[in-house]
């Protein structure tokens, strides 16, 4: 490739595609946990509310009582996390859709002829 001169406004879209790749990390972590969270410990918390497991731990206790105490905090907690790693999955395409078109821009100004 034989690369032309980077301009000012280059770097400057070089900058905002960096800053916008910032963004995975982020939305793999929500994604990760919205699922943890809803396949794993809601759960376990909801499948243990017979057993005395609650008592020594604080934190388990309250979480163990906000879940298997009503009903309708489970059925509400279950969707919502669902809600939420839908929408991290989503976004995590439409962020990967923008840098590519973004990607492909740049590098098409700043790579203009290819040697093959």
């Amino acid at each position: 490739m034989d690369p032309n001169f980077i301009t000012d406004q280059q770097w400057i879209e070089y900058r905002h595609l960096v800053s916008l790749l910032w963004l995975f990390p982020l939305l793999v972590f929500a994604l990760a946990t919205a699922m943890l969270l809803r396949f794993a410990v809601l759960p376990s918390l909801w499948n243990s509310r017979d057993e005395e497991v609650a008592r020594h731990d604080p934190l388990w206790s309250r979480l163990h009582t906000l879940v298997v105490g009503k009903q309708g905090t489970w059925i509400v907690s279950q969707w919502l996390l669902l809600l939420v790693a839908l929408g991290a999955a989503a976004a995590l395409v439409a962020v990967f859709f923008v840098a590519r078109s973004w990607t492909i821009g740049v590098i098409e100004e700043t790579f203009n002829r290819w040697w093959i």
